[in-house]
């Protein structure tokens, strides 16, 4: 009914503000989707969206059950990011797997890695890195998410993903643990990168974070060097509703005399990089004051 479907959108918008989205800018697009999924399918006078696009009835009827299902999809996931954050907290289960012995055995410290975190420009700063060295003539992975089409697009090595046939061969190996430590996804995801690179005994690995730092899967290892980007309000349910409580989790990946480059310099989060560096004996260094 036309109640459910507003019931629904309200729901998703709630879900999508709980999850650090602009809810205005979200109930914007709903908007706008609903236009076309109440659009008149009688021809060449379809509103909003696909005013330009002649299409037949057929095709409209498509284009709205796709729609649907879209939203439905994105719903779902990001439902999943609104768990309770003493429930996050807990879930260290890549620790466990990534370093039990007798499957895995400890892949993180087969490579040197560079970490990465931040809200916004660790995906493009990864690549950035990656390339840099692949350029040089380092053989280079890089673990980055979320994936495009294939999944085999967060581990890379040299750019090219890795095989089919690797990951067939570390769900095989892996499975025995699956029922026991229950990993994540994500966790699974973090698991199998550094076991191809490992396998492949790369020169270097660029690792960005997931979510956060301190407790993200990926801060196992122990890189060489650290680099944060920049912080905004994000997944503020999880990570703190200040610019301060999210530095201080981003921080977390400063790892014990590990140098760190900082990428933006904001007076709200300065203090807690400088504060944590301080503690960890961690040469610190602002990028915008030396470039």
């Amino acid at each position: 009914t036309r109640a459910d479907e507003e019931e629904a959108d309200r729901v998703g918008i709630q879900t999508l503000a709980n999850a650090g989205f602009d809810p205005n800018a979200m109930a914007g697009f709903f908007e706008r989707m609903q236009d076309v999924m109440s659009a008149d399918a009688g021809g060449l006078n379809v509103p909003s969206l696909l005013q330009d696009h002649p299409v037949t009835t057929v095709r409209i009827s498509e284009a709205k059950a796709r729609a649907r299902a879209l939203i439905a999809e994105q719903k779902s996931r990001l439902s999943g990011i609104t768990m309770e954050k003493a429930q996050w907290e807990k879930s260290m289960a890549p620790i466990a797997f990534v370093k039990n012995p007798a499957v895995l055995g400890n892949p993180q410290n087969r490579f040197p890695a560079v970490h990465l975190a931040g809200t916004h420009g660790k995906g493009s700063t990864s690549h950035l890195i990656a390339a840099a060295f692949q350029h040089n003539g380092y053989k280079t992975g890089l673990y980055t998410s979320p994936h495009l089409i294939d999944m085999r697009e967060r581990f890379r090595i040299d750019g090219l993903p890795v095989s089919k046939d690797f990951i067939i061969r570390f769900m095989e190996k892996a499975e025995p643990l699956l029922d026991t430590i229950q990993p994540s996804y994500f966790e699974l995801n973090v698991a199998m990168a550094f076991s191809a690179f490992a396998e492949a005994e790369v020169d270097i690995a660029v690792i960005e974070t997931g979510l956060g730092g301190r407790l993200d899967s990926t801060n196992i290892i122990r890189p060489v060097l650290s680099v944060i980007t920049n912080i905004s309000l994000e997944h503020t349910q999880l990570l703190g509703d200040t610019l301060e409580a999210i530095a201080r989790e981003k921080a977390g990946i400063i790892k014990e005399k590990i140098p760190v480059v900082i990428g933006e310099i904001q007076p709200e989060t300065e203090r807690v990089f400088i504060r944590t560096a301080f503690a960890k004996h961690a040469p610190v260094y602002f990028a915008e004051r030396l470039w």
